[in-house]
């Protein structure tokens, strides 16, 4: 098991970060979000094998058990499920951590790009 560690890429007061190949054995790093609250969406490919499912979660403090599942912006939690698969959110939570939810992934990217609520 691997903590798979996201790269960043900013521009134009949005934030666009990438976790790649991560498997279901698999961590994602978890992503401090260091605005008041955001807009966001978070879109996952890649080989989604065995029933995996992809969502996203979020926490006011970066411990493991704190986080909780994040919902869509039609009130349904976040669960990718095949490739590619895109879902919209808004957060006030300071992380983001994407997580497998169940199955068997074989190599999944996930990125979720971020602007901050009062830029729009």
């Amino acid at each position: 098991m691997a903590t798979i560690a996201h790269t960043s890429v900013s521009a134009f007061g949005y934030q666009i970060v990438t976790w790649t190949g991560v498997s279901s054995s698999d961590d994602f790093s978890s992503l401090y979000v260091p605005v008041a609250a955001v807009a966001g969406c978070m879109q996952s490919t890649g080989t989604f094998a065995g029933g995996t499912s992809v969502g996203l979660t979020a926490s006011i403090v970066d411990t493991a058990g704190l986080y909780v599942a994040v919902s869509d912006t039609a009130g349904s939690v976040i669960a990718h499920t095949a490739s590619p698969s895109l879902s919209e959110f808004s957060t006030a939570a300071l992380y983001l951590q994407p997580t497998i939810i169940n199955g068997v992934a074989d190599s999944v990217t996930v990125r979720i790009l971020i602007r901050p609520l009062n830029a729009l």
